[in-house]
């Protein structure tokens, strides 16, 4: 009997895998187009970056090799072991059976991706781990983040900043590259009031589908919603963060898939536990390809 509890008990968790991967998928997390995947293979892994590297002048018939002095900064990703726990009854089981994209693992695969996020956007600003052993700390105001104050409203003239800055870096000018805007549903109904972004006399891209913001100049905006319990954009005396971040800004670490995991609880009675966790890591490799955004809230 108990072997047959014990093989329901395998096919029920596999059915929850399949369920909690397709979920995934379908509510992946709104940071990962902005962010560089990376496959973990050890708890605390050090990321390479290597510096600046200059052509030189070789017109003369014999010219001299002036090696350059490679400058290499590691970065530490460090890990972050995340999950979600249900109880669950004989009740629930067959009723997840009978229904493998059930809410429960429909709220799991949600909290889970939206975990992705949290980790992503707190990276954003938190301290750089770097050094030999990847234990001297650098804030984002010294590694490069640059700040755009938007306290006044969020407008066309904040983007044109958010731009200037990125070009005065070579960033986008010499290739193209993604830009994405974090931004809450305030900075985004604010965008779609500007006529610049908005009007045909300024512009021939559609930015607005179906009622969202999905385009503004060359950004691609992400919007995250500023009235739930813990919003994903940073609260703090009545002004939020907003970020502007250019592809190869973040890397996230991650060491395997969602992994769900069934077991008995023998201190309650007819009680299983189902445990989905997985392993994720974030660093900021390169500063100057991201920007905070101060801005009013509710303005």
């Amino acid at each position: 009997m108990a072997q047959l509890q014990a093989s329901a008990n395998d096919i029920f968790a596999v059915k929850y895998a399949d369920s909690i991967f397709e979920l995934a998928a379908q509510t992946s997390a709104r940071t990962r187009p902005a962010v560089e995947l990376v496959q973990m293979d050890t708890e605390s892994m050090m990321l390479p970056r290597a510096g600046n590297v200059e052509a030189q002048s070789m017109s003369e018939k014999f010219p001299e090799a002036v090696p350059q002095d490679l400058q290499w900064d590691n970065r530490r990703l460090t890990t972050d072991r995340v999950g979600v726990v249900f109880f669950l009854d004989e009740w629930d089981k067959m009723r997840m059976m009978g229904d493998p994209q059930n809410v429960l693992a429909r709220r799991a695969a949600q909290a889970l991706e939206r975990k992705f996020d949290r980790i992503v956007i707190a990276s954003l600003t938190a301290p750089a781990w770097t050094g030999k052993l990847g234990n001297v700390p650098i804030t984002a105001a010294v590694d490069g983040v640059v700040n755009v104050t938007a306290t006044g409203g969020f407008t066309y003239d904040t983007l044109l900043q958010i731009n200037q800055n990125y070009k005065s870096v070579e960033i986008g000018t010499e290739a193209p590259v993604r830009k994405f805007l974090f931004i809450s549903e305030q900075e985004e109904a604010k965008l779609m009031r500007e006529g610049m972004l908005t009007s045909r006399d300024f512009t021939d891209r559609m930015v607005v589908d179906k009622g969202r913001l999905t385009n503004v100049l060359d950004f691609e905006v992400i919007v995250f919603g500023s009235g739930i319990n813990f919003p994903m954009l940073p609260v703090a005396s009545n002004q939020r963060t907003c970020f502007a971040v250019a592809s190869g800004g973040i890397k996230v670490g991650i060491s395997r898939t969602w992994r769900p995991e069934f077991k008995d609880r023998n201190d309650r009675i007819d009680t299983d536990q189902l445990i989905t966790t997985g392993i994720l890591g974030a660093a900021r490799m390169e500063a100057i390809r991201i920007q905070t955004i101060t801005t009013t809230v509710g303005q």
